[in-house]
């Protein structure tokens, strides 16, 4: 219910630059789930997942690069609704679950049993169905879909408490959100 009302709040700030939005969701992202750490009383554990990123440079890099992707994917997002393209947002997240799956077969070499593969091919035939209805390169759809499936490869191999992780990926793309 939550996720499917963003599109009724992101279009009652038209009149505002997507780009703005998007600083916003990055700053307050920040500073709340940084409250809610803090509350939680897990400053410690979050200083410790940073030391330990710290020294393991590629998942430092892989996670500052997972903060670009889903940024990547928030803007586009705000930006299609505000401008019309809402069927195109949907038609992205319809993509993104079998891009997903695509990824874990060649990225993480998952297997998939019959049905599993009866499944994917029924719902991307599905999927190839809309995008041929809509009769135009669903480019913001495939952005979308890209963005946040590129995201999950990257966090995949992170091992982070997810609200501790948004704490130190919204920190990475927060200078940039305030500049």
């Amino acid at each position: 219910l939550f996720w499917g009302s963003f599109p009724l709040f992101w279009k009652m700030l038209t009149h505002v630059p997507s780009t703005e939005i998007l600083a916003a969701r990055i700053v307050f992202a920040f500073i709340f789930t940084t409250l809610f750490i803090v509350v939680r009383g897990q400053s410690k554990q979050l200083w410790q997942d940073v030391v330990a990123l710290w020294q393991n440079q590629r998942a430092f890099w892989q996670l500052c690069a997972a903060s670009v992707f889903i940024s990547a994917n928030w803007f586009t997002y705000i930006w299609a609704v505000n401008n019309n393209q809402i069927v195109q947002t949907s038609l992205g997240y319809y993509i993104n679950p079998i891009l997903s799956i695509l990824f874990g077969v060649i990225f993480f070499k998952e297997k998939l049993a019959p049905l599993q593969k009866v499944a994917t091919g029924i719902a991307f035939l599905a999927v190839a169905l809309l995008a041929l209805y809509y009769r135009e390169m669903p480019w913001i759809a495939l952005v979308l879909a890209f963005s946040f499936g590129i995201y999950g490869v990257l966090k995949k191999g992170i091992k982070l408490d997810a609200t501790r992780g948004l704490v130190i990926e919204t920190f990475f793309i927060v200078p940039l959100a305030v500049g």
